[in-house]
């Protein structure tokens, strides 16, 4: 599991592959680090990506989970500190944080997904995109608010998109991203089937199916030319995806 240690290098390469791939999903172009003027008295700070347009302001965070599965204390702190640099920003800004995609097998949720749910409070009109860097797959998270009082259900807001790629193989990656954010870390090929019906998929299910039982999991038999290793079979019916 990679480590949750302030390594400036391996930021800023996930700040460098977010710009491109939320860039691609938002259809802007980003720069880095990008100095705005922000508070009252003014002061000057430096934001992770910024359009190039000023459309979008966004602050990127390359956290994990710590080796044992437990909540990384002091980057729930730093990720509350973006979102007050943000909450200052000029209204007409659209504000966000990249966060990446990070599984545990002790947690049903990722880290942004836990982070959300936990901290939604503070989040208004700033939203949190999970990026699954290695398959390309965004999610824009969000909190399902009709249900009884302090009882939230974490769901992506909006479709989950694979940047730059078509089929049904990224389709079927943004719907497993999908049902993981949602708090659903394994699946049957019905639950991705259901997924992509209510997202408008024009699949047919037995093309659906073949793909998460075979062409895209790892660990099945090689029946066909091109395979990949997208997902693992955990027991029968069970799929997640691969870590």
């Amino acid at each position: 599991m990679p480590d949750n240690s302030l390594n400036t290098g391996k930021g800023r390469l996930f700040q460098e592959r977010a710009a491109k791939i939320l860039g691609e999903y938002l259809g802007v172009k980003f720069k880095l680090d990008v100095a705005i003027e922000i508070g009252q008295p003014v002061k000057s700070h430096r934001f992770d990506l910024v359009s190039e347009d000023g459309t979008y302001v966004g602050e990127c965070k390359n956290y994990c989970w710590t080796e044992t599965g437990n909540m990384p204390s002091a980057k729930m702190a730093f990720l509350n500190e973006a979102v007050f640099y943000l909450s200052h920003l000029p209204g007409h800004a659209k504000r966000f944080i990249a966060m990446r995609a990070d599984r545990h097998l002790k947690r049903k949720e990722t880290l942004a997904s836990y982070y959300v749910r936990t901290y939604h409070h503070l989040l208004s009109g700033i939203d949190i995109y999970e990026l699954d860097i290695d398959q390309g797959v965004v999610s824009k998270l969000g909190i399902l608010k009709d249900k009884p009082e302090n009882a939230f259900e974490l769901v992506p807001n909006s479709v989950s998109k694979v940047a730059g790629q078509t089929g049904c193989r990224p389709a079927i990656l943004a719907a497993a991203h999908s049902l993981l954010a949602a708090g659903n870390p394994d699946f049957s090929p019905m639950d991705i089937v259901a997924e992509l019906k209510r997202t408008g998929s024009p699949f047919k299910e037995s093309t659906i199916r073949t793909h998460v039982v075979s062409r895209m999991c790892a660990n099945a038999p090689h029946h066909h030319g091109t395979t990949f290793n997208d997902l693992e079979r955990l027991r029968s019916g069970r799929y997640r995806l691969k870590a």
